[in-house]
C-alpha cells in the first residue's frame, strides 16, 4: 500500500477570538458559519422511514444469533431494495467492494460499492446517523465523549451483553429497540485505536487510556461509536457483511468532522480542549488531504492514518 504524506499548507480563513489570522484560500471556501454551509447544499440523504422494506417476510430457519441467519434475514427484509439501489450504479449486487465515510458534523454516512479495489467506486446511498458524538477533533482517551476520525477499517462482531447491539430481525420488530438475548446481536467494530490513536494519546495524553470498542451499530445510541436507527442500520451492515474481505481485505471506514470543502472547520477547534490549537490543525489538514483525494478520484486503496 502506497503511503500519502498528509503534510501540506491548507485552508482556513478568517480571524480567532484572540485576533489571530489563519492562512487564507479565498472567502468562497469559508462560510460565515457552519449551519449556513449545512444548509447550502441538499444531499438525498435517506432516514430509516424512507428504507422501504419488502412486502414480505419468510423468516429464514436456524439460529437467530448466527451470521448466516443475520445475513439471510436482512435479505429478506431488504433484499429488493437494495438490489434496486445497487443496480442503480451499475454494479453487481451484493457490491464486492464496499467503503464508508461518515461525517461527524453532518451525521451524514455514506455507502460506496464497486467489483473491484481498483475501480472508481460508486456512491450507492447516503444514511442518516441517528447518533454520533459529533463535536470535533479524534479521540484520545477513554470517557472523552469522542467519535473518532480518521481512516480505518471495520469487522462484523456477534454477541453483547449489551442492549444496543441487539435486534429483532422481522417486519413488526425491527423499528423497535433491542433487547438482551432476543433475536439478533451484530456490529461493526472499529479498529480504534490503531497506532496512529495510540501515538497521539501518548503525545497529548500521557499514561491515559485511550479506550476501545468503537462500533457501528444500531438502536440510535452511542459512547463514541456511530449508530443508526435499526433499519437504517441493516443496509450498512449487510453490504459490509457481503464485502469480499478474503480478496480486499477489511472494509474501509473514513470518518471525518466534516465536509471539508463546507464548512470552515477551524472556528470551532476551540470547543477542543485537549490537543493544542497546532495539534488539532495539522491532524485536520493531515486527513483532509485524504478527503479531497477521494473527491477527485474515488478510489480508497491510498488512505492511511496520519500519526
Amino acid at each position: 500500500m502506497i503511503t500519502i504524506a498528509f503534510i501540506i499548507s491548507i485552508l482556513f480563513c478568517t480571524t480567532s477570538n484572540n485576533g489571530s489570522t489563519k492562512k487564507n484560500i479565498g472567502k468562497d471556501n469559508c462560510p460565515e458559519k457552519i449551519e449556513n454551509s449545512k444548509d447550502s447544499i441538499k444531499r438525498a440523504v435517506l432516514d430509516a422511514e424512507d428504507i422501504i422494506l419488502d412486502s414480505i417476510f419468510i423468516k429464514p430457519s436456524g439460529n437467530e444469533t448466527s451470521a448466516l441467519y443475520i445475513n439471510k434475514a436482512i435479505e429478506q427484509l431488504l433484499g429488493s431494495t437494495l438490489r434496486g439501489w445497487v443496480n442503480e450504479q451499475g454494479i453487481s449486487y451484493p457490491p464486492q467492494y464496499i467503503l464508508f465515510r461518515a461525517f461527524k458534523l453532518e451525521r451524514e454516512f455514506e455507502i460506496w460499492g464497486s467489483d473491484s479495489s481498483n475501480d472508481s467506486l460508486k456512491l450507492i446511498k447516503i444514511i442518516r446517523i441517528c447518533a454520533v458524538d459529533d463535536s470535533p477533533g479524534p479521540k484520545l482517551i477513554q470517557g472523552d465523549g469522542k467519535t473518532p476520525e480518521g481512516f480505518y477499517t471495520a469487522n462484523g462482531v456477534f454477541g453483547s451483553s449489551y442492549w444496543f447491539m441487539w435486534l429483532k430481525l422481522n417486519r413488526e420488530n425491527i423499528d423497535r429497540y433491542g433487547q438482551v438475548g432476543n433475536g439478533s446481536s451484530f456490529k461493526l467494530c472499529v479498529n480504534y485505536p490503531n497506532p496512529a490513536d495510540i501515538q497521539r494519546t501518548a503525545k497529548y495524553s500521557k499514561n491515559s487510556n485511550p479506550g476501545g470498542e468503537i462500533c457501528i451499530h444500531g438502536n440510535c445510541v452511542t459512547a463514541g461509536c456511530i449508530s443508526f436507527k435499526n433499519r437504517a442500520f441493516l443496509p450498512v451492515y449487510y453490504f459490509a457483511a457481503n464485502h469480499n474481505k478474503t480478496k480486499f481485505g477489511l472494509v474501509n471506514v473514513y470518518i471525518f468532522p466534516c465536509r471539508f470543502d463546507e464548512a470552515d472547520i477551524y472556528q470551532y477547534y476551540k470547543n477542543y480542549d485537549i490537543l493544542d490549537s497546532a495539534g488539532i490543525v495539522s491532524f485536520w489538514n493531515n486527513i483532509k488531504e485524504g478527503y479531497e483525494l477521494f473527491e477527485k478520484t474515488s478510489i480508497s486503496k491510498y488512505m492511511t492514518n496520519p500519526g
